[in-house]
């Protein structure tokens, strides 16, 4: 671990680096969130840098970088490169994605769990209350269902304080907490815990449909990585960013394709799932549209490269992907309005 500086107070500068990964101060980008977001694109392209990270917030750059290919001092003149030709970085970069900016933080399976152990301590609460009173004619009393409404509502209250102070009055939070809180001053606490028990099924279901969808992006993006079988001189194992437009891929059963193109040549059954979220494969011949992304499930095709490596439709969702998880946590709260959208066919919580 080291601490460097560098004499240009107006040029990048090094505020920590440990190997293999570095944080720099670039002034040029604090406040700007496109020039963050073009500036963190390009230094992800190139070679050697395995991650990059630009925040026009605090106008920091993080980058993850090969040891044997970069040098902190290398590094140092790629960025005042950078700075230097900041527009043309920013006339080459891809179009910020809008959707992105409403894609929720994807929960972690501890989240998970705690929800699901939540629902079912209040599934358990109702259900002995009510198997006892019809049985037994015997009820949980108004003291234990009280307590525990009230702590299984104190999140709802919670959320509902804190829209409240945001101004934001009339949304789902401050009606629903408002409404369980009637309901336990006024004696009816089996009320609110029932509307708790409802309001925590529905996020616990669409936590997980965001979970299950994040997986699926992440599971895309490693099979992005892997090498490409291009027939030039034979066939040949090259990287995805050394595809070049026009070159013909193979691609076979239980494969993914790796580049936009047309079939030349070849039958496939494609799964699209993935990509589209339709259910059933889709069976393709010569002369369709194929993307990156999806799945050949039986066939082989080759394939006209129209678009690879980064151009793909694939690769400009993963960098807006990339830039969304990049944006800080306070800000990336700010963003997720209006509540209720279907977006990426992730419903909000």
């Amino acid at each position: 671990m080291n601490q460097q500086s560098l004499p240009n107070p107006l040029g990048p500068t090094v505020r920590h680096s440990v190997p293999g990964r570095v944080r720099f101060k670039v002034w040029q980008i604090k406040g700007s969130e496109e020039r963050a977001q073009a500036l963190q694109y390009w230094l992800g392209l190139q070679k050697g840098v395995q991650e990059a990270s630009a925040s026009a917030v605090t106008g920091s750059v993080v980058l993850w970088y090969d040891t044997a290919a970069w040098s902190i001092s290398s590094l140092v003149s790629l960025l005042n490169q950078a700075v230097s030709d900041i527009r043309h970085i920013l006339e080459a970069a891809p179009p910020p994605c809008v959707v992105c900016q409403f894609v929720p933080e994807p929960p972690t399976p501890r989240h998970l769990r705690a929800g699901f152990a939540k629902v079912c301590a209040i599934t358990g609460i109702l259900a002995f209350n009510l198997i006892s009173s019809w049985l037994f004619g015997y009820s949980l009393g108004p003291l234990t269902i009280s307590t525990a409404a009230t702590l299984a509502s104190w999140p709802l209250f919670r959320r509902a304080l804190t829209d409240v102070f945001q101004g934001h009055f009339i949304g789902l939070n401050p009606l629903l907490g408002t409404g369980a809180l009637l309901a336990i001053l006024t004696g009816e606490p089996q009320t609110a815990l029932e509307v708790v028990w409802i309001i925590e099924l529905g996020r616990l279901l669409e936590d997980y449909i965001i979970y299950r969808s994040h997986r699926s992006v992440l599971e895309l993006i490693q099979g992005a990585e892997k090498p490409v079988r291009v027939l030039r001189d034979g066939v040949q194992e090259l990287p995805a960013d050394q595809v070049e437009i026009g070159d013909l891929v193979r691609v076979q059963a239980q494969e993914r394709i790796p580049v936009d193109g047309r079939i030349c040549s070849g039958e496939a059954l494609v799964d699209l799932s993935r990509l589209s979220g339709q259910t059933e494969a889709v069976f393709h011949r010569e002369g369709q549209q194929v993307w990156a992304g999806t799945l050949v499930q039986i066939g082989k095709i080759d394939i006209t490269v129209e678009q690879g490596g980064d151009q793909t439709y694939f690769a400009r969702t993963r960098w807006s992907r990339n830039h969304w998880l990049g944006v800080p946590p306070a800000k990336r709260r700010r963003r997720v309005w209006p509540k209720g959208y279907l977006i990426w066919g992730w419903p909000q919580p």
